[in-house]
């Protein structure tokens, strides 16, 4: 009895190592299979994943950070014409401080035809810009103030976006200063008929007027460009192009 008690525990347990055997070879085939080249199908389309499950990506950016850290070295540019001594306001646009001594970069069409351009910092200081240089080419343009020890906005490459990557836009649309809004990068390397010889970053991150010379965010977070130009419509809701940076 104690020879037959031993042989069926062995049994039992040699069929137990066959069947653990058996579910791990039948897991590894089926991951295995799920591997294995799609064949042609006559299906109209197909159920089949285009990216693993495993394949989460990457976080979303913290834009509250983000915010709350760029949003002071984002400005208000308004411009002034002079006539018969009287100031009259041409209009409004953004800037970046890329330098804490009072370096501003902002677009060359927010500036043009102004006599006098007042900047508005976000602790709400206005104080009187100089024009270093401008360039209607790129339409961009570099402004001086006197101040020192100002929040500034590192410049990005360009060059590393990629479709689809989430970015922040920061300006004063309608004069309402310091507005952020988001989107991701709708495409690269667009060419529009008001500046045949550039290269414009496509994004959906709502940009109104006003926003000219706002910088484009990455999530670093870097200014990848500036806002430069509005839909070909003049609707900005949805698409709008930022010069590259």
């Amino acid at each position: 009895m104690i020879g037959g008690s031993k042989g069926a525990t062995v049994t039992r347990v040699v069929l137990a190592l066959l069947l653990l055997t058996g579910l791990v070879a039948g897991t590894d085939l089926a991951l295995r299979v799920g591997f294995l080249p799609r064949r042609s199908s006559n299906a109209l389309w197909t159920e089949h994943r285009a990216l693993p499950v495993s394949d989460v990506g990457t976080l979303a950016p913290d834009w509250v950070r983000i915010a709350r850290t760029l949003r002071p070295a984002v400005v208000h540019i308004g411009a002034w014409e002079i006539d018969a001594g009287k100031p009259i306001y041409l209009g409004l646009g953004s800037g970046l401080i890329v330098n804490p001594d009072g370096y501003i970069v902002t677009n060359q069409h927010v500036i043009e035809r102004a006599a006098e351009l007042r900047v508005k910092l976000a602790d709400g200081r206005e104080l009187i810009a100089t024009v270093v240089g401008q360039d209607s080419t790129v339409d961009l343009a570099l402004l001086k103030i006197e101040a020192r020890d100002l929040p500034v906005i590192p410049l990005g490459d360009s060059s590393t976006l990629q479709v689809g990557e989430p970015v922040m836009a920061i300006g004063s649309p309608f004069g309402f200063d310091q507005t952020a809004t988001v989107g991701i990068v709708s495409a690269l390397d667009r060419e529009i008929e008001l500046k045949p010889n550039s290269r414009f970053i496509q994004t959906d991150a709502n940009i109104n007027p006003g926003n000219s010379g706002g910088p484009l965010i990455n999530r670093d977070p870097d200014s990848a460009g500036w806002r430069a130009r509005d839909g070909p419509d003049g609707s900005t809701a949805m698409t709008s192009f930022t010069s590259c940076g």
